[in-house]
This record gives structure tokens, sequence and C-alpha cells, in this order.
């Protein structure tokens, strides 16, 4: 009996000495599950790391940073640990790399954020903020957010944020629409958009009215707080080669003879931008004094003889306007031109000519999301599309690109900014391969389609070679492929396409005199 109350006696002086160790971790230093939340104590508080900060940092300087974080330009060096080789998985690594953190991603577009909207509608309440207006999103210049302690001179990096949206006043009203009381109310105080300046106008303004507030101009867009400093680098103009063809059309249209001069005329445009208007009209969608045959029935999506909108009929001096002031283009930029446009070009350039023609396609598009519906942006994503392969998507932008711009059609481009030969040979072989399949009877819908794309981009790397045997070669079978597609049913984008063929013919083929 003595012994076993010594016992009992010995535990629990232990039990008593050893009470700090329960529920303690084995793991790290034991005060893992200490609840000192304090950040200002060494207990259970983990301070920020500056060598896996610095590693981020080197992620995104290298192009391997996620979220659309990543540097795209060209440092010079790599990762210590980067890895070049080639992958099965490379052609996926810019959509993951770029797709991991989606703007949309954590809306709560299927979750209670959805419910809530439903419920706005019966209870009167405001709908969520994040299911109203635009749904574009990106990473804003002053979206900054601070989640801990960061080393000296670290700064977070933007977070997604709602992109600048323009006024809508229609999407302020939905809570309302329980309670016509304070719709009825509000809607005095509304205002209605009456009017905005050009969409690409640097101060986006409108022109606003109300019952309560009369008649006011406010701003569209967004500003920056007042006071803010601007620490923007300005942005020089940057002469293209599309610039450049633009002036020596305005040179050589000085030489055209001037129409008479009418008083009712309102159109203040020069003479080369009116020609090139109604050059462009005849491409699209000619007028039916424009078409042969039409007289002056009106213009209608079936008409009587559907051959006759296959052919095109050009002004003679327009096109002789168009060749003259065609040049030669070796480069998309000059090679002092600054900014991140001259950056994706002159790397997407360096790109195409390491035969990198993913790469250099994927630039070109980060170019023409920075000035969308350039010209030089365009033309180099066709050639980068052209040695990649992608032969459909290189004819769709060729064709977009010569229907919106036909003065496009009178420049070259240098094998600098060419696929290689070799490569060119390649694509050339492939594509007597495919209009042979397409030149057979039996040949289905999707091998015509794929041939009169083929035959387009015969025809154009045939006139950057200057070979006019290649271009008449290319151009027959586009031209047959359209034709036989056409004629099984009749459709404006074939016959769009045909009278295209015979502009690119006229100004590509140099025929010689009878």
């Amino acid at each position: 009996m003595l012994m076993r109350n010594g016992v009992i006696c010995w535990l629990g002086l232990l039990a008593a000495v050893w009470t700090n160790a329960h529920a303690q971790d084995a793991l790290g230093d034991g005060r893992g599950l200490e609840n000192n939340l304090s950040t200002q104590t060494r207990l259970n508080f983990q301070r920020p790391s500056l060598a896996n900060e610095v590693r981020f940092r080197n992620a995104i300087a290298t192009g391997n940073a996620p979220g659309g974080v990543s540097f795209r330009g060209d440092v010079g060096y790599l990762a210590p640990s980067d890895f070049r080789g080639e992958l099965g998985s490379d052609d996926l690594f810019a959509f993951r790399r770029d797709a991991l953190y989606s703007g949309l991603a954590g809306m709560g577009i299927r979750g209670t954020e959805a419910l809530q909207f439903q419920f706005s509608m019966t209870t009167g309440a405001l709908p969520p903020r994040n299911l109203v207006g635009s749904l574009t999103y990106g990473r804003g210049p002053n979206a900054g957010v601070t989640t801990g302690r960061l080393p000296s001179g670290l700064d977070p990096a933007p977070v997604i944020q709602r992109a600048p949206e323009q006024v809508e006043p229609d999407t302020t009203m939905m809570w309302s629409l329980r309670a016509p009381s304070a719709y009825e109310t509000n809607r005095a105080y509304l205002p209605v958009l009456l009017l905005s300046s050009e969409p690409r106008a640097e101060d986006q303004i409108g022109l606003t009215a109300s019952e309560l507030r009369g008649v006011r101009r406010t701003d569209l867009v967004d500003e920056p707080p007042a006071g803010r400093i601007d620490t923007a680098m300005p942005v020089e103009p940057i002469e293209t080669s599309f610039t450049k063809l633009m002036e020596r059309l305005e040179q050589q249209a000085e030489q055209l003879p001037k129409p008479p001069a009418s008083e009712e005329e309102a159109d203040t445009r020069p003479e080369w931008m009116k020609r090139l208007e109604e050059l462009r009209q005849d491409l699209v969608q000619p007028t039916p004094d424009n078409t042969p045959g039409q007289g002056d029935q009106p213009s209608s999506d079936e008409p009587q003889n559907p051959d006759e909108l296959l052919h095109l009929r050009t002004n003679p001096e327009t096109l002789g306007l168009l060749k003259r002031a065609g040049g030669s283009v070796d480069s998309f930029v000059p090679p002092d031109a600054t900014g991140v446009y001259a950056e994706h070009m002159r790397v997407g350039q360096q790109f195409m000519a390491a035969e990198r023609y993913f790469d250099a396609e994927e630039r070109f598009a980060h170019a023409l999301t920075i000035r969308p519906g350039d010209v030089d942006a365009q033309v180099g994503r066709i050639h980068a599309q052209i040695g990649a392969g992608m032969f459909l998507s290189a004819a769709v932008n060729l064709r977009s690109l010569l229907l919106a711009h036909p003065e496009v059609a009178s420049m070259t481009y240098d094998a600098a900014v060419l696929p290689s030969a070799e490569r060119t040979d390649e694509v050339l072989a492939r594509f007597r391969a495919n209009l042979a399949d397409a030149a057979r009877e039996n040949a289905s819908l999707p091998q015509l389609r794929l041939a009169r794309a083929c035959g387009l981009l015969m025809a154009y790397l045939g006139r950057q070679r200057g070979d006019a045997a290649l271009i008449t070669e290319g151009l027959a079978a586009a031209r047959a492929a359209v034709e036989r597609a056409y004629r099984e049913a009749p459709n404006q984008e074939d016959a769009r396409e045909s009278r295209l063929f015979d502009l690119i013919e006229q100004v590509w083929v140099e025929k010689t005199p009878e």
C-alpha cells in the first residue's frame, strides 16, 4: 500500500513538472502551437524569407513567374536552375504560366455571389459589384497589397483588379426593381449619356443629362487622384513601315488630277484617302453603282446573278497610286525605338531569325494588345504563323489585313522579317500537297478551304520572293477553290475573297502590254 502511494506521488510530481510539455509538436523548436500571434515578439511569427523573394523576382525577370507578372523582354541571363531543354509540354508552358491566376476564378460566379445576385432582385439590395458591369480584369499600376512585412526595397506585385470602365447607367438601377418608388426617385437623378468622344481620343469625355442635375460634362474613364505624380516615362512616336507607306501615298497623290471643287462637298479628306476608302468598300461590299450589271437596283444579299460579285473593277489611277507607293521593309521598328511595343516587335523579329516561330507569334500578339490594329504587328504575326505551320490562321489574318488596308498589298518584306528560306521551301511543298488533294472531284469543303488558304499564302510568298510564276500558281489554285465553293453555295465571304484575288493579281503581277 505504501509502495503504491509512493508511485502515485512520484507520477504526480513528474506531471506537475512537465506541464509545459503538454500538446507540444516535436517539429521545429517545440513552439509551433503557442497561441501568441503578435508580430512584435519572436514567438509563432514567421518572418518573410529574403531568399524566396529573390527567387520569385528572378522568375519574373526570366519569364517564369505565373499570374501574368512575368517580364516579356530579354534580360540576357537565365535563372541558376532554369532548364531550357525541349519538352513535349513546351507548347502549353506559356498558357499555364499566364492562366494560373484567372480574373474570374475567385469572383463567385458559381458560388454565393450568384445567389446574392438573384436575391437582390427580390429584396431590393444592391447586386454584388463583381457581377455588374464589365468583366475585364487586369493588373493595374496602383493595385498594391501587402500580406506581411517585406524586406527593405522589395515592393509587392500588383494584384488583379477590375479594369477602368465607362459609365454604365443602366447597371446601377437593378437593385430597385422590387421598389418602383425608389426607382422613380433615383431615375430623376440618374444621368443619361447623350454623346461621347471618339473611342481613341486621349480624354474620354461624355455629355450626360438628368432631370435634377441638367446637362453636364463627365469623364468616362476613371482618372488618377489629384496630386499624384506621373512617374511614367514619356513614349516617343515610332515611325513604322506603315507610317512611311502612308507618307508615300500622300506624296504620290499630289500627282493625281484633282476633281472639280463642289460647294456642296462635305468630305474634306484628301483625295487619296477617298480613293482608298472606295477601294475598301468595293472589296468588302460593292455598291450597286460599282457592281457590273446591277445598274440602279438596290443591293441585296442574293443578287440575280451571283457571278457578277466575283470580280473587281479597279480605278487605274488608284491602282497606279498603290504600285508607286509600295516599298521594301527590312525591319518592323527602327533600331533606336524605345517602349514596350518596340521591344516586343524587336524580340519577335529576333525569334523569327532564330526560327522560333511560336515564340515570335506570341511576341507580335502582345504587340497587338498594346497597339490594337497595328499593321506591322499584324504582318509580323502572319509571317510567324506561316513559319509555325498555322496556315488557316495566317490566311485569315492576311485576308483581314488586305481587306482593311488594301494599300499593304504593294509592300514587300526582306528575308530578315520572313521565315527562313529552308522553312519557306518546306511550307511551299506542303502547300502543293494540300492543293493536289483539293483538286480532286470529291474534295470536301474543309479541303477546299485549306486550298484557298494555301493558295493565297503561296501567292504571298511568291510576291515576297519576286517569283511571278509562284504568284500565278497560288492565285489560280486559290481562285479555283473559291469559285468551286461559291457555285455550290453562293455567299458574301467567297465573293469578297474572289474580289480580293483580283486586286492582288493586278498589284502583284506585272502584265506585259500586248
